[in-house]
């Protein structure tokens, strides 16, 4: 304007001083009209160059353009995660420039709180701007400076994108049988913010890695804990694995399931009541009213190993349980004792830190006592003998109901002279019967 213009009269000259352009977009071949009392057309015309200029005063390098900023990165860009992008300074013909001109770089928009952008130069005049998407949704924009004037600039839209390495998949190494399973699958973005509307898929695998029935699931989405929860139970023990499937990404864990998990020294020990064992010593001891018996348990854990240290395991019949000794050199526990006298199906349980483990369905029988048992003989005059019989079982009680005889034995022969049945006596709890030999000797009776 003409307020711009100043007149040397020692010189006869009019100077005005060209602002250098506001940005990139400013700069190119420039027309420069010079009008006397605004009459138009101007009275003379002349070419002026308008360029960026980097550097000192007299030994500037003049930038004229910039090559468009191209994303080396995945795109849309996500919040927090890693950006790359590339640009190369051009001269006046369009070349690249190939001195580092140590441009800088800034985001700019209304998010605020914005990351710092890191700008390398490379052989062949090529900047790469290095930086992470800023943390607010929303299009912002990249703009590359030289001596602060904008060179090249780029809207960059950046959208909320789930994360691999800071998502996560918790849940605990173990749970009680049919006892509420936690499985937590947090979802963030790259800054660790919570990404809500994802469908990820969560199923549980066996052993035998087969997918249990009702599986995959879309778990739902917990506001507080900025989660997606599933809270199964799972009825039977074993090893399991949960996997969760996002975006095609997979995490995964094991998962113990068992009737209880023991913490001994320092450790786990999910306890197998399918591999433990529970075992009598002498065979069939403890299915006999009244039978001297000794119960030896193993505890197990889910991979069949012998659980090496001791804890409180109590066994007997139905709810009348006592302690078991552990025996620390063959790692088992052991208790002696006597078997009821009565019942005909009885219940041996083992019971674990006062969890039911183990539980053996005996069916009982009698055993005769010889100990118990009576057998007397009485001269009935003559040559005539009674022989009474009193049974027992390991109860001590009468055994009525059986079929006994009584056979006599000459000296040394092994062929009975006679062999009479015992008769139950009425009211009186014996067998008795009352034999006459043909003959006057020794005889042994049985």
């Amino acid at each position: 304007t003409a307020a711009d213009i100043t007149w040397d009269s020692g010189t006869h000259t009019y100077s005005l001083p060209l602002p250098a352009p506001a940005d990139i977009s400013g700069t190119g071949t420039k027309a420069l009209d010079v009008s006397i009392d605004g009459v138009s057309p101007a009275f003379l015309s002349v070419s002026v160059e308008a360029a960026v200029g980097v550097g000192a005063e007299g030994s500037e390098v003049w930038v004229y353009a910039a090559s468009a900023l191209t994303p080396t990165s995945p795109d849309p860009a996500g919040t927090c995660h890693p950006l790359t992008y590339t640009t190369t300074l051009l001269d006046r013909e369009g070349a690249a420039i190939t001195a580092d001109l140590a441009p800088t770089a800034q985001w700019e928009g209304g998010g605020g709180g914005y990351p710092a952008v890191d700008v390398a130069h490379a052989a062949g005049g090529v900047y790469t701007l290095t930086s992470t998407g800023p943390p607010a949704p929303g299009t912002h924009t990249l703009t590359l400076y030289a001596s602060s004037t904008a060179v090249a600039t780029l809207e960059v839209p950046v959208t909320q994108q789930f994360s691999y390495a800071l998502s996560s998949l918790s849940l605990p190494g173990h749970v009680d049988t049919d006892a509420p399973l936690s499985i937590s699958l947090q979802l963030v973005d790259g800054c660790g913010a919570p990404i809500l509307g994802q469908t990820p898929s969560i199923h549980i695998e066996d052993a035998h890695g087969d997918t249990l029935p009702a599986y995959p699931l879309t778990p739902g989405y917990d506001v507080p804990s900025s989660a997606y929860v599933h809270t199964p139970s799972l009825p039977t023990e074993g090893l399991y694995t949960v996997v969760a499937t996002v975006e095609g990404q997979v995490y995964s864990q094991t998962l113990a399931v068992a009737p209880l998990t023991l913490h001994l020294s320092g450790t786990d020990y999910p306890v197998s009541a399918l591999l433990s064992a529970l075992t009598f010593g002498p065979a069939g001891s403890a299915s006999v009213w009244g039978g001297a018996y000794t119960a030896y348990v193993v505890l197990r854990d889910l991979s069949g190993a012998v659980i090496p240290v001791s804890t409180g395991v109590s066994v007997g019949y139905g709810s009348d349980l006592s302690a078991a000794t552990w025996d620390g050199g063959l790692r088992q526990y052991t208790l002696p004792g006597t078997a009821p006298c009565s019942g005909a199906t009885l219940a041996f349980t083992v019971e674990v830190e006062g969890v039911s483990l183990l539980s053996d369905s005996l069916t009982m029988a009698r055993q005769e006592s010889l100990p118990l048992s009576t057998f007397t003989h009485l001269s009935a005059g003559d040559r005539a003998v009674t022989f009474s019989v009193i049974p027992r079982d390991l109860c001590g009680v009468f055994w009525g109901g059986l079929t006994l005889g009584v056979d006599l034995y000459e000296s040394g022969s092994a062929t009975p002279v006679s062999q009479t049945p015992l008769a139950e006596g009425g009211d009186s709890a014996c067998y008795s019967a009352t034999v006459t030999p043909a003959a006057e000797g020794v005889y042994a009776a049985q």
